[in-house]
């Protein structure tokens, strides 16, 4: 949400006359995502947004989790398996989150500046700020 300003969220949307049930139809006919809940329960519905000058993206990829010798029908072991990736995906939101504080052209004004008037990429964080586990 850094690059769009929430205008209304989705309950706020839900209010706004005719097209708040124009938009409960739209999503009653949207199929739930979870099998064990019905489309009324849960409200597959896009805020409201207007674009902001974009924030630099930031992505992060975890150490590989090999699944060749895991059996699917091993709960127990599928559970393990699952903590893991969760493990290092908490890991890696948090390297992240932490590193572009650092980060002098996060936001997209400064950064667009420094571009136009260097001609060159703004810089960043150093890698090793994310590789820190």
């Amino acid at each position: 949400a850094d690059s769009f300003n929430i205008l209304l969220d989705s309950s706020e949307v839900l209010d706004i006359p005719i097209l708040g049930q124009r938009a409960k139809e739209f999503a009653r006919n949207i199929t739930a995502a979870r099998f064990d809940v019905e489309n009324e329960d849960e409200n597959f519905l896009a805020p409201l947004v207007a674009p902001g000058i974009p924030s630099r993206n930031y992505f992060i990829f975890g150490k590989p989790l090999n699944t060749t010798d895991l059996d699917p029908r091993d709960k127990e072991a599928c559970q393990k398996a699952y903590l893991q990736v969760q493990e290092e995906m908490r890991k890696g939101f948090e390297d992240i989150l932490e590193a572009r504080k650092k980060d002098a052209f996060r936001d997209g004004g400064p950064r667009l500046a420094y571009e136009r008037l260097t001609g060159r990429q703004a810089p960043t964080f150093s890698i090793e700020d994310v590789n820190n586990h």
